[in-house]
């Protein structure tokens, strides 16, 4: 056995070189700490890891088996390669696509699994290779029971692969969504010519240097971007729609989110989750799934009857029927039903943020959204209302003009008359309030 000793940047020069000029499916700004992290090995600041001499590692499994189900973590931000090492991906939290293939092969070649849970806590990554896992573990359902926890993020990347499972739980304080993409161009042209300096980059092909932040971005250049950023956008919310066909989640009901992100109760309601659960109620309530046909013949997936009776839809049909339910978490509402549920909700929050947009008050719309009984109609008399309350306050400075008063002073006194928006924004943040945190049934939980 050789010394151990210290990682450079030589051994790890992926984890900041697709940060920009590239889609991304980030669902936070957790790009800031890859950065900063790349930067610091860079500089030598920090010592990421020890790695043998005689170039020998710890193969790791990537999962756990716990009574026949396998649980996969899908754990930190996703990358294609990650850095290439297992340990140092763990440490600076990187999931790499490439290992994840791995692990799903050996999954599905184990014979001690019979089912497979997939723990979640994921802001996202890149789009490189990332499809390709979601179509494995979407293959996997026809092999096996697959569920998914988001435990506690399933954010854009995290949440296509999430989704990917037969069936998606988060806890109360978890989150879900932001099923989107965005790219990053730096221009910094403008400030080179404000400190003085002049970059000369020399190419053979004219557009060879497109993306260069020292070489200023053109019209065509952003068209081509924004156009390869659409298509992998469609791709995601394609990829999702297929994924959540169970509970009619749509393309459309997808784009009417706006790629925002969404926490506990609300991710069921919109049916980006099919419960609200800790991971423990998870594991405990998957360990009583039906056992699987004999492999390699694989579980057969078939669309839930939904008009079968309760107990049925719970898993207690006739075996002999050559028909394989799931399991539900006892929701009170049928899937159709909830999908269509999900629609409308997705079309309010579109329609508000579109009201509040075109009235100049973009800063409400948080509010208004958040609460459920806030109708497009309601938002409409509310706007009207901060509208006449601006012309009568308008008005009131301009007499005061006039008077030679100060009408400042004056608007502050009279200018809102009875109309109270702060009163209305504190009501709207009590009744979110209420929404998230008390009033709520059990609709979705285990």
């Amino acid at each position: 056995m050789g010394k151990t000793v210290p990682l450079t940047s030589a051994d790890h020069p992926l984890i900041g070189s697709p940060l920009y000029g590239v889609p991304l499916m980030f669902g936070r700004a957790d790009i800031d700490r890859l950065i900063r992290l790349d930067a610091e090995i860079r500089e030598g600041k920090r010592l990421v890891a020890a790695r043998d001499t005689t170039g020998a590692t710890v193969d790791v499994h990537g999962y756990a088996v716990m009574s026949g189900t396998a649980v996969v973590p899908i754990i930190g931000t996703i990358m294609k390669r990650g850095t290439g090492d297992t340990w140092l991906d763990n440490w600076i939290g990187v999931c790499s696509c490439e290992r994840l293939l791995e692990t799903l092969q050996m999954v599905r070649r184990d014979p001690t699994v019979e089912r497979c849970l997939f723990e979640v806590d994921s802001p996202g990554g890149s789009t490189n290779g990332v499809f390709d896992v979601a179509d494995v573990i979407f293959d996997m359902r026809n092999e096996m029971p697959v569920w998914a926890h988001a435990n506690e993020w399933a954010f854009s990347a995290g949440y296509l692969l999430a989704s990917s499972a037969e069936r998606t739980f988060v806890p109360r304080t978890g989150g879900m969504g932001s099923i989107g993409v965005y790219g990053v161009r730096i221009d910094m042209t403008k400030l080179d010519k404000d400190v003085g300096i002049d970059w000369h980059i020399l190419e053979y092909g004219e557009r060879k240097a497109d993306g260069h932040p020292h070489k200023a971005a053109t019209s065509v250049e952003l068209q081509e971007l924004q156009a390869e950023i659409d298509r992998l956008g469609i791709m995601f919310r394609d990829a999702v729609a297929r994924n959540r066909d169970h509970v009619g989640l749509n393309a459309k009901a997808i784009d009417r989110m706006q790629a925002r992100a969404f926490f506990g109760e609300d991710c069921f309601a919109l049916g980006l989750a099919d419960g609200i659960a800790t991971l423990q109620d998870v594991m405990q309530k998957f360990a009583t799934m039906p056992r699987t046909q004999s492999r390699p013949g694989g579980r057969q997936m078939a669309t839930p009857n939904k008009d079968a009776p309760a107990a049925e839809a719970q898993g207690q049909g006739n075996e002999g029927d050559g028909k394989v339910v799931t399991v539900d978490f006892h929701t009170k509402t049928v899937d159709t039903e909830r999908g269509k549920a999900a629609d409308a909700e997705a079309l309010r929050c579109s329609t508000i943020a579109d009201q509040c947009i075109g009235a100049g008050h973009a800063e409400l719309i948080g509010q208004f959204q958040a609460d459920r009984n806030m109708t497009p109609d309601k938002v409409a008399k509310h706007l009207a209302d901060l509208k006449v309350a601006a012309d009568k306050a308008a008005a009131e400075g301009i007499n005061n003009n006039h008077r030679g008063g100060s009408p400042g002073a004056q608007s502050r006194d009279t200018g809102m008359g009875d109309f109270d928006g702060d009163a209305i924004i504190k009501a709207q943040r009590e009744s979110a309030q209420s929404h998230r945190f008390g009033g709520q049934d059990n609709t979705g939980r285990v």
